[in-house]
Order: structure tokens, then sequence, then C-alpha cells
């Protein structure tokens, strides 16, 4: 059975004529048709495509899926379902993180698998040093945001960091976390 035949299969110049004329829209380094709803799901869908099978979107990819940065990565960060060695040379699309993920880390949005907005916040607390330290404060405020109003409280998230025994760059991410707490507005 082939695929079916949609604008993703031409070539890039085709598609690069259909943004011009107005029939593609882009974000990011993503195009999509212009009537699509720039949702969860879509952006899910569309970090999803040309990934390796079996992999959860992790960290900015996760940030930009909960709709906390407005443009996507360059490269999607993803790891392993079953922590099965994925490909790890450099890719264009995208960047392989190792990390180990309980079944409450990970949800399920169309046919992607995506950190949850509480984890995706540890994950970036620990990790991330590409971006300025305001906007990694933002960036986890939004995202805990988005845990408190959906999944629960963000004090577990943070007595689930203080509880784990040999977290790398567990101080970090405490006071990463504790700093997006301190921004001007509430969480």
């Amino acid at each position: 059975m082939t695929a079916p035949y949609t604008w993703r299969n031409l070539a890039t110049p085709e598609q690069f004529s259909m943004l011009l004329d107005g029939q593609l829209w882009r974000t990011g380094p993503v195009l999509h048709e212009p009537d699509c709803p720039d949702d969860t799901n879509w952006r899910a869908h569309e970090a999803s495509i040309d990934c390796p099978p079996n992999v959860v979107l992790v960290r900015l990819s996760a940030a930009w899926i909960w709709k906390c940065l407005d443009a996507p990565p360059a490269r999607w960060q993803v790891t392993s379902v079953d922590r099965s060695r994925l490909q790890t040379m450099p890719h264009a699309r995208f960047a392989v993180c190792d990390l180990k993920l309980e079944p409450q880390d990970v949800l399920r949005l169309r046919n992607s698998r995506v950190t949850s907005p509480g984890r995706t916040a540890i994950d970036i607390a620990r990790y991330e040093e590409r971006l300025l330290e305001n906007d990694i404060a933002r960036l986890l405020r939004d995202l805990l945001i988005i845990h408190g109003t959906t999944f629960g409280k963000v004090d577990e998230i943070i007595s689930r960091v203080e509880d784990a025994q040999h977290l790398p760059y567990k101080r970090r991410c405490l006071e990463r976390i504790a700093r997006a707490g301190r921004l001007d507005e509430p969480v």
C-alpha cells in the first residue's frame, strides 16, 4: 500500500511555490495548510513527522507542543519510549536525548507521544543551556501553569525532584523551578 499523495510528497521548490501562493503557511521550519488549527494535537503531529518510530518528544520540542514556545526548535528533541537504542548520529531533523521516563511522564497526543508539562519543565530545568536564564524561567512558569491547571499540583513536581536520588542537575532544577515561581505574576 502506498502513502497517500499530499503536498508533503512534492519537491521542496513546489512546496515553496505553494508557500508563496498562500496555499501553505510556515510556523518556524514547519509548513502546514492555512486552515489547520494551531493546537497541541496538530503540533504533536507536525513534530513527529520524520522522527524515528517509538519516540517521545521531549524538552523544547514538548514545550513547543504545549504552546509555551512560539517557534519550534531547530531539531526535534526525542528519546526512546522503551530505552531501546536510537540512532544517535547527527540528524538534520531530530536530536536524541537519553532520558528515563516513567509511564505517567508520557502522554499520547494524536499518534505522537510527548512528555507531560510537568516532566517537560523538569527536563528543561535540568538540562537547558542555550536559552537565557530569564527565558528559561518564563518557559518553566508557563509549563508549570499548564501542569497545575490540567494535571495537578505543582508541589508534586517539586517533591518528585526533591525525593529523587542520584538525579543529575537536581540542584539546578530546583533553583530554576523556584525562580520560575518568583516571577512577577503568581503561579
